[in-house]
């Protein structure tokens, strides 16, 4: 609501704490407030119905990424059995209609690897597409650096080492760095001391993923925390899984 006022992705409720940083409003992820200020803006004043409706729009969209990646490797009724699985997740219906940017980083990301699997690395502006929303994914969300290593794998899985000789892989690798440094100027360049400060603060002593802790103890929480989200969020997904693999076996090969 405030991106509407005044242009700046920082609101109100975070007055008297963030605001003590230097460059303040420019902590916050960018895209996420322009996406939701699009649905409130068809409103008198501050709505959930307008931020829900945008993250279920973008949910929809992630279903469609999630169908043309089945699709690609297993054919038409994998893609439908992939959909069916993670619409019925409680954590898809979870985060699909909550006013968090959460949704936007799964989706930006999983089109970034739909694009690559459709294209099967063919077309040059498919793979710098590809590469630019999994690095605009990393501006809604730090955890969207997780799809930066998935990519790189999948290029090295078709080409070996040879995906340093393909163009498809530079120009992917063009436009993931368009991606971070659209982070890098909106985020870091504005106030680099004010940045690092408010990551050490509010970020550093709660958001350290456990591998890098280093510490077998805080490691081993992690992945039992891991199996336990897995099990109360995706219990139909792993009910799912045999008729997955028995899906995959018997497949027709994709168009």
């Amino acid at each position: 609501w405030n991106f509407l006022a005044t242009g700046q992705a920082f609101g109100a409720l975070d007055h008297g704490v963030f605001d003590q940083f230097e460059g303040y409003w420019t902590f916050f992820p960018f895209l996420p407030t322009v996406f939701f200020a699009g649905g409130m803006r068809w409103f008198a004043q501050p709505s959930l119905l307008g931020i829900r409706m945008v993250s279920f729009g973008s949910g929809l969209l992630l279903l469609g990424a999630i169908y043309l990646i089945a699709r690609s490797v297993g054919g038409v009724r994998t893609g439908k059995l992939s959909v069916l699985i993670a619409s019925l997740s409680l954590a898809f219906q979870y985060s699909s209609h909550l006013g968090r940017y959460d949704i936007f980083t799964a989706t930006l990301g999983f089109w970034g690897l739909a694009l690559h699997f459709v294209s099967g690395s063919r077309n040059l502006w498919v793979s710098l597409l590809s590469g630019l929303f999994i690095g605009l994914a990393f501006e809604t969300h730090a955890y969207g650096a997780i799809y930066i290593p998935v990519i790189l794998t999948l290029f090295l899985y078709q080409f070996r080492w040879g995906a340093f000789r393909e163009g498809h892989f530079w120009s992917m690798l063009l436009g993931l760095s368009v991606g971070l440094l659209v982070y890098l100027g909106l985020h870091v360049l504005p106030s680099p001391r004010g940045f690092l400060a408010f990551n050490q603060v509010v970020y550093s002593p709660t958001h350290t993923p456990p591998l890098l802790t280093f510490s077998p103890s805080i490691m081993l929480d992690g992945l039992a925390d891991l199996l336990r989200l897995l099990s109360e969020t995706h219990l139909i997904a792993l009910l799912f899984v045999p008729l997955l693999f028995l899906d995959l076996s018997t497949s027709d090969k994709p168009d």
